[in-house]
């Protein structure tokens, strides 16, 4: 069972209580988090798909305190929770797959611990560089559409990637594709190449 649960004003979680044992998904996405009470709460070991997007109050490192067991988790981020970030994913060590957008982010630093992620998406997040991505050797899906990317670069450690979603950036040209040998599908539409070299 998914529960959806946005566009409300929840402040507490304690509006998930027995109910909410047997989810295992949950859509908590635009609402305001920053009062949570996660320490008094039972931990929802049976959620594994949450979205958080849209609180821009909320400390991963909290959330991590009730979601233990989560493979898919959507997120937007703020450069003041940035910084919250590392510490907070090394707590998912299970995450197959990790949203985030709409946002800004300046710089992809905070992914080292995610050893076992397979699906990556950084959509509509300004972004200028692909960075950040070395210990994601498990990744088959990574979607960078909708930024302000000029150059493909640091994917050379990426060689399960199947999937590539380059969608409305800013690409010149086509290169860094080298090493992705079981590349099947990429998508460039929407960027300023005017050639198909490499």
């Amino acid at each position: 069972m998914r529960d959806f649960v946005s566009f409300n004003r929840i402040r507490k979680s304690r509006a998930f209580s027995e109910r909410s044992m047997n989810l295992s998904g949950l859509n908590l996405s635009n609402e305001d988090f920053s009062d949570m009470d996660f320490k008094e709460r039972k931990k929802l070991i049976n959620i594994i798909s949450l979205d958080f997007s849209g609180n821009p109050n909320v400390s991963l490192s909290n959330v991590a305190k009730l979601f233990c067991n989560l493979e898919k988790l959507y997120l937007g981020i703020t450069q003041r929770q940035h910084r919250d970030f590392k510490e907070g994913l090394c707590k998912f060590p299970d995450l197959l797959y990790l949203s985030f957008g709409p946002c800004s982010i300046e710089k992809i630093d905070f992914l080292d611990s995610l050893h076992s992620l397979k699906n990556l998406v950084f959509s509509n997040a300004h972004i200028s560089k692909i960075e950040g991505l070395d210990s994601l050797v498990n990744l088959e899906e990574l979607d960078f559409s909708d930024n302000d990317i000029t150059k493909i670069s640091s994917l050379d450690n990426l060689a399960k990637l199947e999937k590539l979603f380059l969608s409305h950036n800013k690409l010149v040209r086509i290169s860094g594709l080298d090493n992705l040998i079981n590349l099947e599908h990429i998508d460039l539409r929407y960027n300023l190449l005017t050639e198909i070299k490499g």
